[in-house]
């Protein structure tokens, strides 16, 4: 019978092989290697013949491991996947897997900033070379012969900006170029990229597959004939995750698709309260009809994101002033970088990309009551501005 995604993300494991004795929580495999039972096809590998172990050491591939990926794998929809030991490596292990000098790169606007400066750091000085795809432009005005790769990531870090996977998809295949989609924000419960056509998805599941601020590890997922080429690529790199993080994000997956339920809810409804108050200029999020990509959200995430931007208006003081006594002033919002755990955090964004909004703050909103997350900006507006 087919099934839901809650229902994978919460039972996939379940029955499954190791699983001994009827135990509900799949076991940590905390071993680097594992055994033959026999010497002849390890010997028969050495000749040059083909690996039939499964498991072999645990840089490669470990059974915690390898259950976590297929639970994603089953939520995406994808052939297979590896995973790695950070977001950030995930992105790098899909440059470093398809990206040779001479080539030509894609990256979208807005992405998280070290996708982007790693291209330019590590990338462009073996002589590939990077354009970056505005939102609503047209993707075809910057593909050429040499154009191998289109990275982008939907919604974006920056501002949640929302790109059309499908329209995308179809122009990267008409090149033949690959593209490969992060949907770090969206997690598969929002968005499933191959669906619409995207060769890769990457994930930093750092964030809301893991949920709880106690992991850092990536996945990339997809074709089966990429996978395998990433796969050779991450025993080369040594990018790995180990056994016991493989086992805190099947513990996170369990719950992946009741706590987006929750965000997606949570942060739309703060967004709405939000853009009424006073010592809020303007608010950013799909959600919100005035946002620019508000139609392609409904397309693709169903309006969800976990993320909203709001501006301040100004304070007594400088803008960095008002920024810092503002954050001072919460509450309930924690003052820390990333998202997708349980606790709700605000940071200031990023003053050199948003010269614009100089008192720009980003809020990752978690699992308390919303109605807590508006009442702690009142409180601490109302602090600000007394």
């Amino acid at each position: 019978m087919s099934r839901s995604k809650h229902t994978i993300a919460a039972n996939g494991h379940v029955g499954r092989p190791y699983a001994d004795h009827g135990a509900m929580a799949f076991p940590i495999f905390q071993s680097s290697n594992f055994k033959y039972e026999d010497a002849a096809p390890y010997v028969a590998t050495l000749n040059g013949g083909p690996e039939t172990k499964k498991f072999k050491y645990s840089r490669y591939t470990n059974p915690t491991e390898a259950e976590a990926l297929r639970i994603l794998c089953e939520l995406e929809g994808a052939d297979g996947g590896v995973l790695v030991g950070s977001g950030m490596a995930a992105v790098s292990l899909v440059y470093s897997t398809f990206l040779r000098p001479g080539d030509h790169v894609v990256i979208s606007e807005n992405s998280y900033y070290r996708s982007y400066s790693v291209l330019k750091r590590s990338f462009e000085r073996i002589g590939v070379s990077v354009s970056v795809l505005m939102a609503g432009a047209d993707l075809t005005d910057l593909l050429t012969e040499r154009t191998t790769l289109v990275h982008v990531e939907t919604p974006s870090n920056y501002l949640l900006r929302v790109f059309d996977i499908a329209r995308i998809a179809d122009q990267c295949r008409a090149h033949g170029a690959l593209l490969s989609i992060d949907s770090t924000l969206a997690t598969p419960i929002n968005q499933n990229p191959l669906a619409h056509g995207a060769d890769l998805v990457v994930h930093s599941a750092s964030k809301y597959l893991g949920g709880h601020n106690d992991i850092v590890a990536g996945v990339i997922v997809g074709r089966q004939e990429l996978v395998d080429r990433l796969a050779q690529e991450k025993g080369y790199s040594g990018a790995s995750v180990d056994p016991f993080a493989s086992y805190l994000l099947l513990r996170g997956l369990k719950t992946l698709a009741v706590r987006m339920a929750h965000v997606n809810a949570s942060t739309l409804r703060i967004a709405q309260e939000l853009r009424e108050l006073d010592g809020i200029e303007w608010v950013c999020h799909p959600g919100l009809p005035e946002h620019p990509d508000h139609e392609l959200a409904g397309r693709y995430l169903g309006g969800g994101a976990g993320i909203l931007y709001a501006s301040l208006a100004p304070g007594r003081g400088s803008n960095d002033q008002t920024v810092v006594d503002f954050l001072d002033g919460l509450e309930v919002c924690v003052i820390a970088s990333s998202f997708g755990g349980t606790e709700s955090l605000a940071r200031p964004a990023n003053m050199e990309e948003f010269p614009d909004h100089p008192r720009l703050i980003r809020f990752a909103i978690g699992l308390e009551s919303a109605q807590d997350i508006v009442d702690d900006v009142k409180q601490s507006l109302k602090r600000l501005h007394a």
